[in-house]
């Protein structure tokens, strides 16, 4: 598996960047387009005490030592389009030893989730009603108790 991490760039950003890009990614890498993931984090990178999101990015390319020989080409592609989320970008390729990767996978669901997958689940979740009731109502009475064996003496 080939993991880009985007570091700087607000991750909803990065969910656009992914759908737009994983299928040219994935092309470069010769890989399916199962064999790539994207990582977003909310980090912040800081300079001298001062927030650099979206003016300076820092992306780490997860890899396997075989992905090599395509290094600067799919640098370069990423240079090219990473420039849309951030001014500017610091991007290192960090190499894996490919005995070093454990993975497991549910063979009950599906890989990733899609679009499609993402929506069906939403469609299935309950409606949540939020209580907007008194829930002391009834108990005033045994509250005003406790509160005045709590604070016996207090006086």
């Amino acid at each position: 598996m080939i993991k880009i991490e985007i570091n700087g760039v607000d991750p909803y950003l990065v969910l656009g960047y992914s759908k737009d890009h994983t299928t040219n990614l994935a092309n470069l890498f010769e890989v399916s387009e199962e064999d790539l993931i994207f990582v977003a984090h909310d980090d912040l990178p800081i300079y001298k005490g001062v927030d650099q999101t979206s003016w300076n990015a820092v992306v780490h390319v997860f890899l396997q030592e075989k992905y090599e020989p395509v290094e600067k080409l799919v640098a370069k592609y990423l240079l090219n389009t990473l420039n849309e989320l951030s001014v500017h970008v610091n991007l290192d390729f960090i190499y894996l030893h490919s005995h070093a990767e454990y993975v497991y996978v549910n063979d009950a669901y599906p890989r990733f989730l899609d679009e499609k997958h993402a929506q069906e689940m939403d469609d299935d979740r309950e409606e949540i009603e939020i209580f907007e009731g008194n829930i002391f109502e009834g108990h005033e009475d045994e509250l005003d108790r406790i509160y005045d064996e709590h604070h016996k003496g207090d006086n």
